[in-house]
């Protein structure tokens, strides 16, 4: 990230709220890879978030 990027954020964000985006995005990665690892099935009876793309 470019030094002007990492200020605009911060001018949006404030520096607490960039450096809390980048923990939940940090977060969402560590969930979502972890769950696609173990192949995580979708809960019995919930509709399937991506079958229409197929």
């Amino acid at each position: 990230m470019s030094d002007q990027t990492f200020q605009r954020a911060v001018d949006v964000l404030g520096l607490a709220g960039v450096v809390e985006l980048v923990g939940i995005l940090g977060y969402y990665s560590l969930v979502s890879l972890t769950l696609n690892a173990f192949e995580v099935p979708v809960p019995p009876g919930a509709p399937e978030p991506f079958a229409g793309g197929k």
